[in-house]
């Protein structure tokens, strides 16, 4: 399966808690795309992501990462470890995270308020298409990472990175903490044969 990048240009600002909130992707918003094919020749096309196209990307297992300029190796959240929530909402794709203490998350303050670090990306496989004329809509696709990039080249010009403090989203976190440790109680309970009543 081909994977693609889609970029866009934001204005990022920096909270006082270190949450890093943003739309790694904006339903509806049409994109003009330039890129190539399979056999080097270069395309072109629209392309739309349609409202729950994650759907299925988010109800699996399998791990996303939040990083800058899509190198693993500058990863700040996981998906898996529950730093990373991803959500999709009727705008698009919710990605929010606290951004790590120490130096490499001290320096991403840094490069988001100095602008270098400009726009926010996703980088996913197309699983189900439907095309009309040169009109792609991306119905399903998978998702491998949610990324805040230098230089941002905008195709989706609606998406934006913000930091916010929001009671909902902190209310949110905490409901998922609390599910995480009710599922590790029962693990714990199965795998010693406690049955709870």
């Amino acid at each position: 399966m081909s994977e693609f990048t889609r970029v866009s240009r934001i204005k990022p600002q920096i909270s006082p808690n270190r949450r890093l909130s943003f739309y790694a992707s904006i339903f509806g918003e049409i994109a003009p795309i330039t890129e190539r094919d399979a056999s080097g020749k270069l395309v072109s096309y629209r392309e739309v992501i349609a409202p729950g196209a994650f759907t299925d990307a988010l109800s699996s297992t399998a791990e996303v990462i939040a990083n800058i300029d899509h190198d693993p190796a500058q990863t700040f959240a996981r998906r898996s470890s529950g730093e990373l929530l991803l959500q999709e909402d009727p705008h698009g794709l919710f990605a929010s995270c606290y951004l790590p203490p120490g130096e490499f998350g001290d320096s991403i303050i840094r490069r988001v308020e100095s602008g270098e670090l400009d726009g926010c990306s996703f980088r996913f496989g197309a699983v189900k298409d439907r095309t009309n004329g040169d009109l792609v809509e991306r119905l399903s696709v998978t998702l491998a990472d949610v990324c805040i990039c230098r230089n941002a080249v905008a195709a989706y010009h609606e998406t934006e990175v913000h930091l916010r403090q929001n009671l909902e989203l902190k209310k949110l976190f905490s409901r998922m903490r609390m599910v995480k440790i009710k599922q590790r109680i029962l693990d714990s309970n199965n795998k010693r044969g406690i049955v709870e009543s």
